[in-house]
C-alpha cells in the first residue's frame, strides 16, 4: 500500500481536488463566479481531465525516464480518466446538490485525456522526466 501511495500520490491527491470542485452545489458556484466567459466550464472540465491523465500516465509508464510513454500506461489513464469522469457526471446528477449531468462536461474531458495522450512526450522532454 505505501508502494501504490508513493507512485500515485500526486493523480489521488488531483481525483480529490476534481472531486470537491465538481461537487459544490451549482447555486454556490455562481456567487464565486468572478469572470463571466461563455462555457468557462468546459475549459476548466478539459484542463482538470488533461492533467489528470498526464499525471496517470506518468506514474504507470515504466518507460518515462527514457521519454518514452508505453501503450499500458495509456490503457490505464484512460480507464481510470474517462472512467473517474463519467462517475462524476453520474453522481453530479443523482447525489449532488444543484448540479446535474452533462454530455459536453464528458466531451471535454475526453478532449482532455486526447490532448494530455498526444503531448505526453513533449510534457515530459520539457518537465525532464517529472510528470
Amino acid at each position: 500500500m505505501r508502494n501504490f501511495w508513493s507512485r500515485h500520490w500526486k493523480s489521488i491527491v488531483w481525483a480529490t481536488f476534481i472531486l470537491i470542485l465538481c461537487s459544490i452545489p451549482g447555486n454556490q458556484i455562481n456567487k464565486v463566479k468572478f469572470i463571466d466567459i461563455p462555457q468557462l466550464d468546459k475549459f476548466v472540465h478539459f484542463f482538470f481531465y488533461f492533467v489528470f491523465t498526464l499525471l496517470l500516465i506518468s506514474e504507470n509508464n515504466k518507460q518515462r525516464h527514457y521519454r518514452k510513454v508505453t501503450v499500458d500506461s495509456i490503457l490505464i489513464a484512460a480507464t481510470i480518466s474517462l472512467s473517474y469522469g463519467a462517475f462524476i457526471e453520474i453522481m453530479q446528477k443523482l447525489v449532488m446538490i444543484n448540479r446535474g449531468a452533462d454530455i459536453w462536461d464528458m466531451v471535454a474531458n475526453t478532449f482532455g485525456f486526447l490532448a494530455a495522450v498526444i503531448s505526453y512526450r513533449q510534457v515530459n522532454r520539457i518537465t525532464e522526466g517529472y510528470i
